[in-house]
């Protein structure tokens, strides 16, 4: 026989799928006990025998409800009724007798909730209890925006009817909530120093709940006022100035006059070779893992500093207008002239004119390589190779925009690859054979690039990364035919000065903050702090070199977490660099047979011979 079910005279409303999950989450069952007695006729029944409400004096009810009569073996009830006070608000003549009703249908606050019992025998039975709705969510103030370590932080968690408990926690999974259950909600901070976000739920008497994420601008530590992991010296710790996240053991020194790894010296140009191989030792800022043994060290770069001259005068140039190879011969593009200059020990030039017609500020060199170059002409990608006392057209990328800066790799391994710029787009594009070439659009940058982008492709994936005065971006791919994907590097909205990558996968940014540098990688956990601007930086190997203005050229081991191993104060400004050479406005910087590089690392032998960090 089918079975009818009566709702009573509140029918519930559902308003949308996404409400009627929301009822279905808050639905509260209640359970309406009939014990076994004797014959109960109307109200003449014992205390003991009558039928109640199986439901706690006093509880705290919300949202959509369900209400169960369980009935006793031999008890034979026809129909249940349900009273909120007085009201009928849900009946039902059929078992499992469940009755249906809402308590958004009347107000926060105090009630009485009756059942009545009508059995076979014509007789009914009364239950009641007093019970509190509250369909109000609890609420949470504001939040103070700084907290310190080891000192209370209240939280301003409020419901018109009670709140049971507040949660918090900070975002890490292997940490327990700190959980509150009177008020004031209040609590010994125990996170770390910083900004962090707390995560906040709070819960009412009746399970109503609110969840907030909050962030918090600062966190202080009374004995690591700095914020750096380290604590003070009065506090008992390591932290020779604790009031500058830069100082403390084992921090980066910079060649300014400061002890920042708290050993009582400072970085010098000079260091400590105590070992004589002509490197100095990792403790003084060089770059010698082991100052006992001379076998055993990283390198120290000697510089030549050579001026260019064409027909003995000086040659100038703007940012943009150079290339230089890894030989030191440099390519000018001014006024879509480019040509190819050869300084000499005799201060002569080589002159050859490789084209005529480029666009401005449009030129760059292969790596690795003195026969190709490319540069821009009108919408196209121009790829030249040296021949016999000429240049010849190696190859021609049709682009969708004037080109503007331009990065390109030779044939390698069957396969080269260029980088442009196409308007205000951001063009990445590979060949086999140098005739036809496959393009994809990476960003459009609504701006000229800053600098010549940086490439390092090959057929199993490529990096790239490039600056306008605005932003910078990094993209990568892994495969042969996987595209590339791209994400902003640094501070939204930050002016980027100079912008470097390493390892192929690494690219950093380096940004004015208006008292130095800072700069920004993602795997470099936090930005490094640099006492100058840094207006230009590239990478070689494990190297990053960068230009500081008016202290020169620094260079990091990036092997040994950017540590820096050497000054090269004469090496001026430069806006084009490759490999062991850097140029700027009529000025070619390379290192000589004078430096004293890392010996080979022999694998196997579990001695880091060149002090690169591994053994291999």
């Amino acid at each position: 026989m089918k079975r009818h079910r009566s709702q009573g005279i509140f029918a519930r409303t559902v308003a949308s799928p996404r409400a009627e999950r929301r009822i279905r989450v808050s639905r509260t069952v209640t359970h309406l006990k009939v014990a076994a007695f004797a014959a109960c006729v109307f109200a003449a029944c014992d205390d003991r025998a009558m039928m109640r409400l199986e439901l706690e004096d006093g509880a705290y009810l919300r949202g959509d409800q369900i209400s169960r009569l369980e009935i006793s073996a031999g008890i034979q009830v026809v129909r249940s009724e349900l009273f909120l006070d007085g009201l009928r608000v849900a009946a039902d003549d059929f078992a499992p007798f469940e009755l249906h009703w809402d308590t958004r249908s009347f107000g926060d606050g105090a009630h009485r909730l009756a059942a009545r019992f009508y059995l076979g025998d014509g007789s009914y039975a009364d239950s009641s209890t007093s019970i509190w709705i509250d369909n109000t969510p609890p609420s949470l103030g504001d939040l103070g925006s700084a907290a310190v370590m080891g000192r209370s932080f209240d939280i301003p968690a409020s419901d018109n009817l009670g709140v049971a408990q507040v949660e918090i926690s900070d975002g890490a999974a292997e940490r327990p909530p700190v959980i509150l259950t009177a008020s004031p909600y209040r609590f010994t901070w125990q996170w770390s120093c910083g900004p962090m976000t707390l995560h906040i739920r709070v819960v009412d008497r009746a399970g109503g709940e609110t969840v907030v994420d909050r962030p918090i601008a600062s966190v202080e530590s009374l004995d690591d006022q700095d914020c750096d992991g380290h604590k003070s010296l009065a506090a008992g710790g390591d932290d020779c100035n604790d009031a500058d996240a830069m100082v403390y053991p084992g921090a980066f020194e910079y060649l300014d006059g400061v002890d920042r790894d708290c050993d009582g010296a400072v970085a010098t140009l000079e260091g400590v070779d105590a070992d004589h191989d002509g490197v100095a030792s990792f403790a003084s800022g060089g770059d010698d893992c082991n100052d006992a043994d001379p076998n055993i060290h990283g390198r120290s770069l000697v510089f030549a500093h050579e001026q260019v001259l064409l027909d003995g005068e000086p040659v100038h140039w703007n940012p943009g207008e150079a290339a230089v190879s890894f030989d030191g011969v440099i390519y000018l593009n001014r006024d879509g002239r480019v040509q190819q200059l050869h300084p000499g020990s005799n201060a002569t030039v080589d002159v050859v004119t490789v084209a005529a017609d480029a666009n401005p500020a449009s030129i760059a060199v292969a790596p690795n390589s003195t026969e190709y170059l490319a540069y821009g002409r009108g919408n196209q990608v121009v790829i030249a190779q040296s021949g016999p006392g000429a240049w010849t057209t190696h190859a021609v990328i049709d682009a969708n925009g004037r080109v503007g800066r331009i990065a390109f790799l030779p044939p390698d391994r069957d396969a080269e690859y260029a980088m442009f710029q196409a308007g205000t787009e951001i063009w990445f594009a590979s060949s086999n054979d140098g005739a036809a070439w496959k393009t994809q659009l990476l960003v459009d940058a609504a701006a000229p690039l800053a600098e010549a982008p940086l490439l390092d492709a090959a057929p199993d994936g490529a990096d790239i990364a490039f600056r306008t005065e605005h932003a910078a971006w990094k993209a990568s791919r892994r495969g042969v035919t996987a595209p590339l994907t791209i994400h902003e590097i640094g501070p939204a909205g930050a002016a980027p000065s100079a912008i470097a990558q390493y390892w192929g996968a690494y690219a950093v940014v380096a940004v004015d903050d208006g008292t130095g540098a800072l700069l920004y990688g993602s795997h470099l956990g936090r930005p490094l702090r640099f006492p100058r601007k840094i207006t230009s930086m590239f990478a070689e190997g494990s190297y990053l070199y960068v230009q500081l203005d008016g202290l020169g050229l620094q260079i990091l081991n990036v092997a040994n977490g950017l540590r820096r191993v050497q000054s090269v104060p004469e090496v001026g400004a430069f806006d084009t660099a490759i490999y062991g050479a850097v140029a700027g406005n009529g000025y070619v910087d390379y290192d000589t047979w004078r430096s004293v590089h890392g010996p080979a690392d022999s694998p196997g032998d579990h001695i880091d011979q060149n002090c690169d960090g591994s053994d291999d």
